[in-house]
């Protein structure tokens, strides 16, 4: 944003700091950033998504029934009935909402179709139907960018960019980054739980246009963002597909721990040997944390939580499995669980609802995960040959792990990278890049990761940090997952749907 926009004088800053950032380190860096920009995205190339009602009940709510021969949604059956002649095809375009963008990717799935109003902003439509564009969501708790291909609509609560004059990977790379979280967080009119990304905000953004060295690394680090956030979406995906095939109830987790417990042999007492978990009687069960950090080991196929909070960290407890995929099934139920703001034991515990048949749970978890296992497979093996621009540079084949852990473990380190680059690229010092990290909604362990990135970028020449940057993290799946429950932007901090 512009150097008028950044409040970081007077009582401005003191009131919207937190008391743990010195006022002089902040303004040094805020004041870092708006010198470091050579570039700002015209408004014009900014554009906001469009309003409409997602059913007719909801639009007679509103409004004049009449109206709806301007502007109307239709049905399903009604859009399945329409002969592929009829103008008003070719009308009819998917509506994605804001919800469903997350950082460098977005859902695949529409909300829904609509009818386009037939007095459309011309400009509006020209973008809409770009089939190269950026997408963000508007008010998020972060920032939330991604690349699309495909002609379609969002919500009035997204926005569209058409870069022109910079690679949208790279310019993805950079709005996604911390240092843009930052300024929007503690630049702006006053620091809140949510930031809002509308068009002002995007337009006033201290943007740099990378050098060559720089430019193809960040190209080439956001194509593996997105292909990694994809492949693990397609993976829960697939978990999700094959449990609801295989299944014939779902347990709670909590239910499922409480049996290890019990004076009786419990029907899960075979493949879950081991809960040290609270129980709920202990005041630790109940507590509540910034962030709670689920880690699979498949060392000894064990899952492990931590909290973390300002006053540090501690164990909340482990279990242990008697197979791999037994382990794997229970974690890929509290990814999908619905609920990955997860703050406390007592939201995995009572919020995860694992899919199982209690007579056969291990032979039906092997089937589910050779299921998964193949189809993945698959998955990776037609992704290579895709050409969409943006998921492969110069017909560079995506380089995918075919295991959860190890996509996780990628795309952990890969948004590490990003954020390195993104702070080295703003001439950062080391103590800036550990307040900025402190100072945003990160997990101990994001922090130490990109911490550790940007010292061994710090020290590299242009050449070397090309290699090293492009270097892939070991993909071994008995290696241990260091990071929490969705690899997001905050990925980092388990606070975002999957």
């Amino acid at each position: 944003m512009c150097r008028s926009e950044v409040r970081t004088k007077g009582n401005t800053l003191e009131q919207n700091q937190p008391s743990k950032m010195p006022e002089s380190m902040s303004y040094q860096i805020l004041e870092k950033i708006q010198a470091a920009s050579n570039f700002r995205l015209p408004r014009e190339q900014i554009t906001s998504g469009i309003t409409v009602y997602m059913d007719r009940q909801g639009f007679a709510r509103r409004n004049d029934m009449d109206k709806l021969k301007d502007f109307t949604t239709i049905t399903q059956a009604e859009y399945d009935s329409i002969e592929p002649l009829e103008a008003i095809r070719s009308r009819i375009k998917p509506l994605y909402g804001a919800d469903q963008i997350e950082p460098f990717y977005y859902a695949d799935k529409p909300k829904a179709r609509v009818v386009l109003p037939k007095l459309l902003d011309p400009s509006l439509m020209k973008t809409a139907t770009n089939p190269k564009k950026i997408v963000s969501a508007t008010v998020t708790k972060y920032p939330r960018f991604a690349f699309v291909n495909i002609p379609y609509y969002v919500d009035s609560g997204a926005y569209y960019i058409e870069p022109i004059d910079i690679d949208p990977r790279c310019l993805i790379a950079l709005l996604n980054s911390s240092v843009v979280w930052f300024l929007v967080k503690y630049g702006g009119e006053k620091v809140k739980t949510q930031i809002t990304m509308d068009a002002k905000t995007i337009s006033t953004i201290p943007l740099i246009m990378p050098e060559d060295n720089f430019n193809s690394v960040l190209k080439k680090i956001a194509n593996d963002a997105y292909n990694l956030k994809k492949a693990r979406r397609t993976y829960i995906d697939l978990w999700r597909t094959y449990s609801a095939f295989f299944k014939s109830n779902s347990k709670r987790l909590k239910v499922i721990v409480e049996s290890v417990h019990a004076e009786c042999s419990g029907a899960f007492e075979q493949w879950l040997l081991r809960a040290e978990i609270p129980q709920p009687d202990d005041p630790m069960y109940s507590k509540t944390f910034e962030h709670i950090i689920v880690r699979p080991d498949l060392k000894d196929n064990s899952l492990t939580f931590h909290g973390e909070s300002l006053s540090g960290s501690a164990q909340l407890g482990i279990l242990s499995f008697s197979k791999k995929e037994l382990l794997l099934h229970v974690y890929c139920s509290i990814l999908s669980a619905n609920r990955l703001e997860h703050t406390s034991i007592k939201d995995i515990m009572e919020g995860t609802d694992v899919p199982l048949r209690e007579q056969d749970t291990e032979r039906q978890t092997d089937y589910i995960f050779k299921a998964v296992a193949i189809d993945f497979h698959n998955y990776i093996m037609v992704e290579k040959y895709v050409t969409y621009d943006f998921k492969i540079i110069d017909s560079e084949p995506l380089d995918v792990p075919e295991n959860l852990i190890g996509v996780e473990r990628y795309l952990a380190d890969t948004l590490a990278k990003l954020d390195a680059l993104a702070f080295k690229l703003y001439n950062f010092s080391k103590e800036e890049v550990r307040i900025v990290l402190e100072a945003l909604d990160h997990s101990s362990v994001y922090r130490k990761d990109a911490l550790d990135r940007f010292s061994a970028f710090e020290r590299l020449n242009s050449v070397e940090l090309q290699k090293e940057a492009l270097k892939q993290p070991p993909q071994s799946e008995s290696e241990e997952c260091d990071h929490n429950d969705t690899c997001n932007h905050d990925s980092h901090n388990g606070k975002e749907k999957s």
